[in-house]
């Protein structure tokens, strides 16, 4: 429309299209009853909360585009309005199905809007409903619009105009990666899978100081002849007392280096 309307105008008007079509009997409403209508909490996309002065604004509004006017009666006692989409833009009963519920309910497929509009207007095939749905998307000022279908989706939806064309979506910012964990601290001792013992220094792969429950079981084996405990894995420890088995075999290597260079 070139004159959009508010979302309270839209859910006002798509009230009155819905109580008109599927509970005859209580059409025209009165200010109360929209609130209610307005506010169902089913069959409502999204749900609000309007107060009576938001009901009376909107349908003022609607009053001033000729959408919307006040019935009379005798028996009327209390103030009751009623839409006028049929006079004012030419609507049928399946045109005017159509957008109540996709002013109530927002953007839906065609077989969402054929099992919504049952209570309203009967559909046979779904043919029936694209039929109506292309005559409202055809006009002069467009009514109805297809929606580019998103990632994922395998059938079009339709949303109606009267609020004009939707604004572009904003792009999806991409996701940033998280804080990487922290490094867990480091035990005393070394590790089998490390290099250096941070205590003593030496490169072996356990320390005297065991840091899995085999090494500590096997820590309190009898040593064997070269002074260095076993354990199941065949995998010395060196006990803290004394140097390490490895120096013990440097030794005679080292005494050999030293006694040349004196007498050299």
């Amino acid at each position: 429309m070139s004159d959009p309307l508010t979302p309270e105008e839209i859910r006002v008007l798509g009230a009155l299209v819905e109580k008109e079509l599927s509970t005859p009997d209580y059409y025209p409403m009165t200010v109360n009853a929209l609130v209610q209508a307005c506010n169902q909490k089913t069959n409502r996309e999204p749900v609000v909360q309007y107060d009576e002065a938001v009901v009376q604004a909107a349908l003022e509004a609607l009053q001033r585009r000729r959408l919307a006017g006040t019935a009379s009666g005798a028996s009327m006692r209390a103030l009751k309005y009623r839409h006028t989409l049929a006079e004012a833009l030419g609507l049928g009963v399946p045109e005017r199905a159509v957008l109540a519920v996709l002013m109530l309910r927002g953007p839906q497929t065609v077989g969402e809007i054929r099992g919504r509009t049952g209570r309203m207007a009967a559909f046979d095939t779904l043919e029936a409903v694209e039929a109506v749905l292309a005559d409202l998307a055809g006009r002069d000022e467009p009514l109805v619009m297809e929606l580019e279908r998103r990632p994922g989706q395998k059938e079009a939806r339709f949303m109606h105009r009267l609020g004009g064309p939707p604004e572009a979506a904003e792009p999806v910012p991409p996701r940033r990666p998280g804080p990487r964990p922290a490094p867990r601290p480091m035990r005393s001792g070394c590790r089998r899978w490390k290099t250096r013992c941070r205590r003593c220094g030496v490169n072996w792969t356990a320390c005297a100081r065991p840091s899995t429950p085999s090494a500590r079981s096997s820590s309190s084996a009898p040593p064997g002849a070269d002074g260095v405990g076993m354990t199941a894995g065949n995998t010395s420890v060196i006990r803290r007392a004394g140097p390490p088995a490895a120096l013990r075999r440097m030794q005679p290597v080292l005494v050999r280096f030293t006694h040349r260079f004196d007498s050299a």
